[in-house]
């Protein structure tokens, strides 16, 4: 495995993605229950089946189900069950032009890391699944010439004053045009807010009915929750549904709600962006999701 040896860390976030033994490609943690990948990593997947192993740089083996997956823009989610010592993933931003980025993972001890800095962002790109995506395009130091293997994989800033933060994924590098079958040291990553707009469980009100969910005699019901997106009104987030146990909890509970709402405003009256949204949700829903686990254990 990938770094599973040498400079593997508690902290490393990334991981390696295999079926029967046979590495498909790489991903990483974008919250402690989903792996994000490339959606050509899986294309030798065995037909039939979803599972798949989840390896972690500490050496950690996880059974891990695709989850969601999109074609047109080349990327995949996988369900991986959270362990107490999951590693932190640092928090997502949009990239810079001129900053430098850099990746923290390598196929093998063999490679090198990868690193360099923004030249174009955002970037309509037509990725290799036909769709068109938001991506960064980054500039390589490291002239490798192929780099497969590195699919998947997470870009990031990592700066001494701010720390480490999410750029992007991975997805592809442009061919050398002067010398064919050569990749250039142009790569291509997909933007996080893309991330977020491609898979809707990253949804505010997804979100919020995973952690709220309605009473089972209700659950049948037709209820109307259309996605925030594109919204002018507030999102329509019930307090009468079922709860988990416990003063504090319902207490939290409630706080969340009047959070998300707060979101929303926020987002309508710009004084949030697209990526901003989704990013302080998913930590706002999972803080409140780590409080129940903890206080149902």
């Amino acid at each position: 495995m990938a770094e599973a040896e040498g400079n593997a860390t508690s902290g490393d976030y990334w991981v390696e993605i295999s079926q029967g033994g046979v590495r498909l490609g790489a991903g990483f943690l974008l919250t402690r229950c989903y792996v994000l990948t490339a959606f050509h990593c899986l294309r030798d997947i065995t037909p039939g089946t979803d599972e798949v192993d989840i390896s972690f740089a500490t050496g950690e083996v996880r059974p891990g189900r695709v989850h969601r997956r999109t074609q047109e823009a080349d990327l995949a989610l996988i369900d991986v069950p959270e362990s107490d010592n999951c590693p932190a993933v640092p928090h997502a931003d949009r990239a810079g032009v001129g900053e430098t980025w850099s990746n923290p993972y390598r196929p093998s001890m063999s490679h090198a890391f990868l690193s360099g800095n923004v030249t174009a962002v955002p970037v309509p790109y037509q990725c290799e699944g036909g769709g068109a995506i938001e991506a960064i395009q980054l500039g390589c130091l490291q002239p490798l010439g192929d780099y497969a293997g590195y699919s998947g994989s997470p870009i990031e800033r990592n700066r001494q004053d701010e720390g480490r933060a999410l750029l992007g994924v991975l997805l592809e590098q442009y061919p050398d045009h002067q010398l064919p079958g050569r990749a250039s040291t142009v790569l291509f990553a997909a933007t996080i807010a893309e991330v977020f707009r491609r898979f809707d469980c990253f949804d505010m009100d997804h979100l919020f009915k995973l952690l709220v969910p309605p009473p089972a005699e209700t659950s049948s019901e037709s209820v109307s929750r259309r996605p925030l997106r594109g919204r002018a009104d507030k999102p329509e987030i019930s307090r009468d549904r079922a709860r988990p146990t416990g003063r504090r909890i319902e207490s939290s509970t409630d706080a969340v709600g009047s959070l998300l709402e707060a979101l929303h405003e926020w987002q309508v009256s710009g004084l949030l962006d697209g990526l901003d949204v989704p990013t302080l949700t998913l930590g706002i829903v999972q803080n409140l999701i780590n409080d129940v686990m903890r206080d149902s254990a």
